[in-house]
């Protein structure tokens, strides 16, 4: 399965492999994609196929900076987090992704194809 996420080229390329399915036999999108998360009975001859693709991924943070201050025999240890634009930026976070892949098909044929994330 093709992912629809990235840059501009990167979607135009996605739609256009979209497109390429327009006029094809259900039989090879269902070999090709598989079984589809959801199926939409819209008339006798017509149904949706619905593709969900859900994806994460893990930005790691920074590690903090640290102050070391000696007084006497006592070493003290602070950590600087720093400013809110530098705790924003450098800390850890998870992504999530998630797009929809949808073919019409109509008396076997796939008809019509297009995405939405």
């Amino acid at each position: 399965m093709l992912s629809s996420c990235g840059s501009a080229a990167n979607r135009a390329q996605f739609e256009e492999a979209l497109a390429s399915w327009i006029n094809k036999d259900e039989r090879e999108l269902l070999h090709v994609w598989g079984i589809p998360d959801d199926v939409y009975q819209i008339s006798e001859d017509e149904k949706a196929l619905n593709y969900v693709n859900q994806s994460s991924f893990t930005i790691p943070g920074t590690a903090p900076s640290y102050t070391t201050n000696y007084i006497g025999n006592t070493v003290y240890m602070t950590t600087n987090p720093g400013s809110l634009l530098r705790r924003l930026i450098f800390t850890a976070r998870s992504i999530s992704l998630l797009s929809k892949t949808n073919f019409t098909v109509f008396d076997g044929k796939v008809t019509g194809a297009g995405s939405a994330n």
